[in-house]
């Protein structure tokens, strides 16, 4: 694919209803289910790891289940970057634990989100952009021609990317400090030096001790942010619930607050990720 071509494809896609963007992914996550063989290997491979689907048939239902949410994914992501946050956020239908994060942003301190792979994560942060500042941890793409397209896309309103290295660290406690937001992907592979092997449905996950790092450091609030993408194209609604800066202060315990949501959301989360992959 050339820059062009995403485009013509973002083109097509702003003519869209949300409904039709997601009938579209579905189809194209059936491709993947055809085609994509190592990644699939990966996504049977990782489900099962879960335990959350115990038998052969169940398995393989929720495979192909999470293609099609993988395919939804892909071409939401590509109509988020390309729209307006205005746009965007007509996509929002409910805001649950809205009451938590109302009192964390009059409590006057930083606010730490994590939102894991779950369901349109993409838009969480432009939803909390709508009204105050967030610095977020980025990490770009491999492919230049995309780049510049996603950075784009991703700083709406006062969205603010950081880059995933030692710089980007620095902007993320400079924001802290200034009693602003922060956004990270906690269950994102670690880069090598600066994450734990710990458990992460039983199996060993290179974690990042990012999240631990900054809790020592700096007296802030916690929210774990899920978006989940509703059924046939109607939106989606956000879950946010605060947690103690205890529960996640090392990366045991932060993979067992992950665990707890990907179990409550399973066929949304992005299990073709090679999350036990070596950093």
């Amino acid at each position: 694919m050339t820059q062009s071509l995403l485009k013509v494809i973002c083109s097509l896609l702003d003519r869209l209803s949300l409904k039709w963007i997601h009938r579209l992914g579905a189809c194209l996550g059936r491709l993947f289910y055809v085609v994509a063989t190592k990644q699939n290997q990966l996504l049977i491979s990782n489900l099962r790891q879960s335990g959350l689907f115990p038998s052969e048939q169940a398995l393989q239902q929720a495979v192909r289940q999470n293609q099609r949410e993988m395919g939804k994914f892909i071409l939401e992501s590509l109509a988020i970057w390309s729209r307006s946050q205005a746009q965007v956020l007509q996509w929002v239908r409910h805001v649950y634990g809205k009451a938590c994060l109302d009192e964390a942003m009059a409590h006057g301190k930083g606010i730490l989100f994590l939102t894991p792979h779950i369901g349109c994560f993409e838009i969480t942060s432009i939803y909390y952009a709508s009204m105050q500042p967030i610095t977020v941890l980025n990490r770009d793409s491999r492919q230049s021609w995309v780049r510049a397209f996603m950075q784009a896309g991703r700083q709406k309103g006062a969205v603010r990317l950081a880059p995933a290295n030692l710089k980007g660290v620095r902007q993320m406690l400079k924001a802290l400090y200034a009693n602003q937001a922060v956004g990270i992907l906690p269950d994102q592979i670690a880069s090598k030096g600066q994450g734990e092997w710990v458990g992460f449905f039983g199996k060993p996950m290179y974690t990042m001790t990012l999240v631990s790092q900054l809790l020592s450091r700096v007296d802030t609030r916690v929210i774990v942010v899920v978006a989940e993408r509703l059924a046939d194209g109607q939106g989606y609604d956000l879950h946010l619930k605060a947690v103690s800066p205890e529960a996640v202060s090392s990366p045991t315990k932060l993979n067992q607050v992950l665990e707890t949501l990907v179990t409550q959301f399973p066929l949304q989360y992005m299990w073709s990720y090679d999350r036990y992959k070596q950093p």
